[in-house]
C-alpha cells in the first residue's frame, strides 16, 4: 500500500474518531493496529462507565459497514423471536455514515488463534448447531427469487462466477490452478446454479470472529460481508473450507459436516446439488487465499485437494 495513501486513510480515520468523539464516547484503545490492510479501524470505547466498539470504514467501504449494521440489527431481532439459535451480534448503540457504536464483548474468543486446532474442535458440534438453527430461518418462502439483485456482494446467489476471475489470476499465473480446471470448476457451477437459493448469511462465519457469552449463547461480529442474495449453505461451505485449507483440518470439516446434515436431517441427494456450486465457488477463493496467506501458513495443496472433491460430485468425497 503507497504510504501517501496510508497517510490519507489515517487523516480520514483521525476525522471519523472526532466526529464519534463528537458524541460523547472516549477511545480506550485501538483494537486492530496491526492490520495493514486500511480497511477497517476498530476501537474499545467507553461511555457513561460503559464499554463499546467503534468501527469506521475506509471511504470505499462504506457499503460492508451498512451491511455489517444490518447484519447486527437483523440477527438480533431473529435472535428476539428464536432465542433458541442462542446466537448474537452486538447491539448497535449509535450509527453515522462510515461508523457505528456497539455493544462490545468482553468475553473470551472461541478461537484466538487460526492455526490451533484443538480451539477450534471443542467448537465444531454448536458450530454446526448454529448453522442448522440459522439454515432454519434462512429462506422466506414468499420471497421472490427473481426479483432479488445485490450488485455489491461478491457471491450473489444468480452469479457465483461474478468475481471468480478476478481471484484466480494469480493462482493461474502462478500454477496453483490450470485454465482447465478453471473451466471444469465453472462448468460445475453453472451446471448446478437452478439449485441454488438466495438465502441470510453471515459471509464470514469462522469461530475465531465467535465468543464464548456464556449460558450456551455465542457473540458472532464481522459481518460485513453479510446478504440475503448469497447462496444458501454459504457460511456451512465458507467454514468447511477454512478448516480444510487454512486451519489444515480436514478431519474437522468433514465432521462439521457429518453433524450438520445429521442434525438438520436434509434430504442428502438435494442437499448435495446445491452444496456442489458453493462449495466449489469457496474451494476456487481458498486457491487466491493460499497465496495471500502463504507468508502465515502454507496450504496451497489442500486448496486442490479440496478442488479435487468437488470435481468427484459425490457427497462423500466431502465426508470421508
Amino acid at each position: 500500500m503507497a504510504f501517501s495513501f496510508i497517510i490519507s486513510l489515517m487523516i480520514y480515520a483521525e476525522k471519523m474518531q472526532k466526529t464519534v468523539e463528537s458524541r460523547g464516547y472516549q477511545l480506550i484503545s485501538w483494537i486492530n493496529e496491526h492490520d495493514k490492510r486500511g480497511r477497517f479501524f476498530v476501537y474499545k470505547a467507553s461511555k457513561d462507565a460503559k464499554d463499546y466498539l467503534v468501527k469506521i470504514a475506509s471511504p470505499r467501504l462504506h457499503r460492508e459497514l451498512e451491511n455489517e449494521v444490518w447484519w447486527h440489527m437483523t440477527l438480533n431481532r431473529l435472535n428476539e423471536a428464536r432465542p433458541e439459535m442462542k446466537l448474537k451480534a452486538p447491539s448497535v448503540v449509535d450509527v453515522g455514515s462510515g461508523w457505528y457504536v456497539g455493544e462490545f464483548f468482553n468475553n473470551p474468543q472461541l478461537v484466538d488463534d487460526p492455526a490451533d486446532k484443538d480451539q477450534a474442535k471443542k467448537w465444531t458440534k454448536r458450530l454446526a448447531t448454529m448453522l442448522v438453527d440459522l439454515d432454519l430461518v434462512a429462506i422466506s418462502p414468499q420471497r421472490s427469487h427473481d426479483s432479488i439483485t445485490e450488485d455489491s456482494q461478491s457471491a450473489p446467489y444468480n452469479n457465483l462466477w461474478k468475481k471468480v476471475e478476478g481471484w484466480l489470476e494469480a493462482p493461474i499465473k502462478e500454477g496453483l490452478i490450470t485454465a482447465k480446471r478453471k473451466e471444469l470448476a465453472k462448468k460445475l457451477i453453472t451446471d448446478h446454479l437452478d439449485y441454488v437459493l438466495p438465502t441470510l448469511q453471515h459471509g464470514d462465519f469462522v469461530p475465531w470472529h465467535m465468543f464464548d457469552l456464556g449460558e450456551d449463547v455465542i457473540g458472532i461480529i464481522d459481518g460485513e460481508h453479510s446478504s440475503l442474495t448469497k447462496p444458501r449453505y454459504y457460511d456451512l461451505a465458507y467454514l468447511y473450507t477454512r478448516l480444510a485449507t487454512r486451519q489444515q483440518n480436514m478431519e474437522q470439516a468433514n465432521a462439521l459436516l457429518r453433524l450438520f446434515l445429521h442434525e438438520s436431517r436434509v434430504d442428502q441427494s438435494e442437499f448435495v446439488k446445491a452444496w456442489l456450486p458453493v462449495i466449489t465457488l469457496r474451494s476456487l477463493g481458498m486457491h487466491a487465499d493460499a497465496l495471500a496467506d502463504i507468508g502465515m501458513v502454507d496450504y496451497r495443496e489442500q486448496a486442490v485437494n479440496l478442488l479435487d472433491r468437488c470435481f468427484s460430485v459425490e457427497l462423500s468425497s466431502f465426508l470421508k
